[in-house]
């Protein structure tokens, strides 16, 4: 069931000597897909209940329309809008059983809708089963963990088969383990189900993790609507970049000019060519994996310490153009090289990095690039050989300073050949237990060592006639043999 929200909005008036009405939901506006997941995503008192309660209709909304639909909902009751609500709270009965619990929406069923006994008992099943909870149906509420009593919840707003599943902070009053098992329950039944959901959360890893759709409020107004990652990658402003994340984007106060970011008086990027670029002050906002350690980066940082977590490496430091007291970035632990202390040396990622309007906190959309790119790579000697079909072979090994182009053809080793004319025609890659066969011993060849692997492909000789040719690699040699079945005077 597609959801439709035309600019919806809900005034409550002023209390007390104030008597200024407050508007909880200011013009809201957004679609969401048939058999989607859309978490209205905010902190505290931005109108994410607000507007659930309106779906759901328990809140008649000051202005706007809702459509389940094509049809107007607007002034349906919450009992014919064909909804089921999950409440904060679970809001079970609790001198009824789990089994009395998730048929009670059953037996208020009236006219052509209304079940027979029998009918009920096959819902109440089906609905438990989908929870995994059909064991504890004679139990009482009290007699259940935080997780089954949320799981009851789920089903009872499940049993009546409704269009549209409402889930408001279902997760508040669970521990951290609990909350992850939940949440990815809830995941599993939405995609099982197909049921169009809404759920309600302040907290973006459950967001970011489990919904389809992620609607941003601040109060009351739509910041943002997209999928979990264009939102964290795409940010629409600096509360949203701010609001997503963890650890949290770093902010730092830049400016702009001469076509570079600048940072702490330091540049930093560079605006790529063609942009137009809007000189100035600029708040900066950089993501804690767009730092690259490096002994030269452009952007110099006093050393607090590291936070070493196995995978990565969490490096805290201090700038003086930093909003915050400390500045985190997250670096892999293979690139850490256990600075204790002093300055430490970054570059930056520049898809990374968001430029906002210092007063509004709107992104300035600029394409930025690395300070210095990379410089052309020089043509090598196999490209400009003097022998045709030779390659450069280095000294590196062999000791020799001499090269294959100064070779003839005669004195260069068949295993150290290279046909350019290769095409790929098939390739297969066998691992070297495969390969120690007789065959290869009775064609005069030696069988691999452990750890090595071949592909063989079918070139083309100078003449065009075809040969097979072996890549053999291991962990430190690759080269290329010809096939033993191939003369050498074939070449």
């Amino acid at each position: 069931m597609e959801i439709v929200l035309d600019h919806l909005t809900k005034k409550f008036p002023g209390r007390g000597k104030n008597r200024q009405e407050v508007i909880a939901v200011n013009d809201f506006t957004f679609t969401i897909p048939d058999g989607k997941l859309a978490a209205l995503l905010g902190p505290s008192g931005c109108g994410k209940s607000t507007t659930l309660n309106m779906i759901c209709g328990l809140l008649a909304p000051t202005s706007g329309e809702i459509f389940f639909g094509d049809n107007n909902v607007t002034a349906l009751p919450p009992e014919e809008r064909g909804v089921g609500m999950v409440f904060q709270n679970y809001a079970l009965y609790p001198h009824m059983t789990v089994e009395q619990n998730i048929r009670f929406p059953l037996e208020n069923f009236r006219g052509k809708d209304r079940l027979s006994k029998e009918a009920m008992k096959e819902r109440v099943l089906e609905a438990a089963k989908l929870v995994h909870i059909e064991e504890l149906l004679e139990r009482k509420p009290s007699e259940l963990s935080g997780g089954q009593q949320q799981r009851v919840a789920i089903a009872r707003s499940l049993v009546k088969l409704p269009k549209v599943l409402l889930l408001d902070e279902p997760l508040s009053n669970l521990d951290a383990r609990l909350r992850l098992a939940t949440r990815e329950e809830i995941r599993r039944i939405q995609q099982e189900t197909r049921i169009t959901t809404v759920f309600v959360t302040h907290d973006q890893d459950e967001a970011m993790s489990i919904s389809d759709l992620i609607v941003v409020m601040k109060e009351g107004v739509l910041q943002q609507v997209d999928s979990p990652q264009k939102v964290y990658d795409d940010p629409a402003n600096q509360f949203v970049a701010q609001f997503l994340g963890t650890p949290p984007i770093n902010m730092f106060d830049g400016e702009l000019k001469d076509g570079q970011l600048w940072i702490a008086g330091e540049p930093v990027l560079r605006v790529a060519e063609g942009e137009s670029v809007p000189e100035g002050q600029v708040s900066v906002g950089i993501r804690p994996e767009g730092f690259i350690l490096l002994e030269d980066g452009a952007m110099h940082n006093e050393m607090v310490r590291p936070e070493i977590t196995g995978r990565d490496v969490s490096v805290i430091f201090r700038n003086k153009a930093a909003k915050t007291d400390v500045v985190r970035s997250i670096i892999s632990a293979e690139d850490w090289n256990h600075i204790s202390g002093g300055e430490v040396h970054f570059d930056l990622k520049p898809a990374k990095v968001y430029l906002f309007a210092p007063e509004s906190g709107e992104r300035i959309r600029l394409k930025l690039e690395p300070l210095a790119q990379s410089a052309p790579q020089p043509e090598t000697k196999a490209q400009t050989a003097a022998v045709p079909g030779l390659a450069e072979e280095t000294a590196e090994d062999t000791g020799e300073a001499e090269t294959m182009e100064e070779k003839t053809v005669e004195e260069i080793p068949v295993s150290a050949r290279v046909i350019p004319q290769v095409m790929a025609l098939e390739a297969r890659e066998q691992m070297a237990a495969a390969v120690q066969s007789a065959s290869a011993a009775d064609a005069g060849g030696d069988a691999m060592e452990l750890g090595r692997m071949q592909t063989t492909f079918t070139a083309l000789n100078a003449d065009g006639q075809s040969a097979e040719v072996v890549l053999e690699t291991d962990a430190v040699d690759t080269y290329i043999a010809v096939d033993t079945y191939i003369k050498e005077g074939e070449l």
